[in-house]
């Protein structure tokens, strides 16, 4: 099944994650054997780790087979270098062997994977500057331990304990850049759900707040103009936009004035002078009909 980027890129992190708290655990765990023993080699475990988690942003079957290969031959070399039996030669010639399948993995294939997130990208730059030197010191070492002197060798085994150190130390801190990161992320995205959930709210309060006031807004319009067909207070030279409103109970003119403009689609002196004038026609129709009866009689 083909997963969005987004899933891929989250489940790169949380495979990230996972196998950087196993890497440190283990190597918290087991210090004396992992870090301080100069004949456990850590490269191989840690770059199982940089290609395990970048595995679900990996496209093509090419590229996934020779991830494949190198899990499958990093599980060699790390086999080989706990059985004491093994010549040490036959040890690091695997290990070699593996680290040039590493090197060239990430010079062939790098800029096919689209690795996204800032502190994974970092890593794998920084991870492998270090276990290039630590590929490197792990030749000198041997070259040194058969044909130098022995002072010149426990140099190096110290140059590669550091190197392992300092490889355990940029994966804790990536590690917990990563926890608060996804933390960070968590608090947003809970308070955007929370900033939703709220908006949401109060979008749907106007709308029944609109209904319910459009609603009132039409009964106040039949009121006034009820008031003007029934009563001809507004007649009187003195009528104004506060005697509507006593007329009709209502405490507020502008409401009485914002219904006039929207739902009768004029204004208080406009509507005035329409009933105004309506009346004067109605008086100049019966004077008309008086004057009718009269002559005919």
């Amino acid at each position: 099944m083909k997963l969005n980027p987004h899933k891929e890129e989250l489940l790169t992190m949380n495979v990230f994650l996972a196998f950087l708290a196993i890497l440190l655990l283990v190597s918290s765990i087991l210090f004396e054997t992992v870090v301080l023993n100069e004949q456990f080699n850590i490269l191989p475990i840690v770059a199982t780790t940089i290609l395990i988690s970048l595995f679900p942003l990996i496209k093509g079957s090419v590229v996934k087979k020779e991830v494949y290969k190198l899990i499958f031959v990093a599980g060699i070399a790390t086999l080989l270098g706990n059985i004491n039996s093994i010549t040490p030669w036959i040890e690091v010639s695997m290990y070699n062997f593996y680290s040039i399948m590493y090197v060239l993995f990430f010079y062939c294939y790098l800029s096919s994977i689209n690795i996204t997130n800032k502190f994974l990208q970092g890593y794998i730059y920084i991870i492998n500057f270090f276990l290039f030197f630590y590929f490197l010191l792990q030749n000198v070492e041997v070259i040194v331990n058969n044909f130098f002197f022995d002072a010149l060798y426990i140099y190096v085994v110290y140059i590669t304990l550091g190197i392992k150190l300092i490889v355990l130390f940029v994966s804790l801190l990536t590690f917990i850049s990563l926890v608060l990161e996804r933390l960070s992320l968590t608090k947003e995205q809970n308070i955007e759900n929370v900033s939703s959930n709220f908006n949401n709210e109060i979008t749907s309060e106007p709308e029944i707040s609109s209904n319910q006031a459009m609603e009132k807004d039409i009964i106040i319009a039949q009121r006034i103009s009820l008031f003007f067909e029934s009563d001809n207070a507004y007649l009187d030279i003195g009528f104004t936009l506060n005697h509507l409103c006593e007329a009709l109970s209502i405490n507020n003119p502008q409401i009485v004035s914002r219904v006039i403009n929207k739902n009768l689609d004029t204004t208080f002196y406009k509507l005035v002078a329409k009933y105004a004038l309506e009346q004067v026609h109605l008086v100049r129709s019966n004077y008309s009909s008086t004057l009718s009866r009269i002559s005919f009689l």
